[in-house]
């Protein structure tokens, strides 16, 4: 079960929850700021992850922590998707994002983004051996 936190986002003046039973889609409505140093807490399940959607403009105003916690014993998927937007304002503030995963730590974690989303990939580090 996916128990949703609350990300700390300015949204008309409003906070921005989700919870439930599975990973959640949390609208957003035509436009969500989020404001410089918001704590934006993720839950994840190899099925799924919660995530924000953002009918208009996502407007990103600063540096910010992502942290992307597993329900229970799940391995992550290998993309977890935080945002999917109509426009992205701000989107050079995304350099100076964080992201925090507890309990990753053999893998590779970025933060990327698309023409439509803000998504955190996940990969695990080792070596592959092909044998013959």
């Amino acid at each position: 079960m996916i128990a949703s936190r609350i990300a700390a986002v300015a949204c008309a003046a409003a906070v921005l929850a989700a919870t439930g039973a599975s990973a959640q889609e949390a609208p957003a409505g035509s436009g969500l700021t989020l404001a410089e140093t918001a704590a934006l807490n993720y839950d994840y399940t190899q099925a799924g992850a919660d995530s924000v959607l953002v009918a208009g403009t996502l407007t990103i105003q600063g540096a910010n922590t992502v942290t992307v916690t597993p329900v229970g014993s799940e391995l992550p998927p290998s993309r977890i998707t935080l945002f999917t937007f109509g426009a992205l304002a701000g989107g050079e503030n995304l350099a100076n994002w964080s992201v925090e995963a507890p309990g990753l730590k053999s893998y590779d974690i970025t933060l990327n983004t698309t023409e439509t989303s803000v998504y955190v990939r996940l990969r695990k580090i080792g070596t592959l051996v092909l044998l013959r």
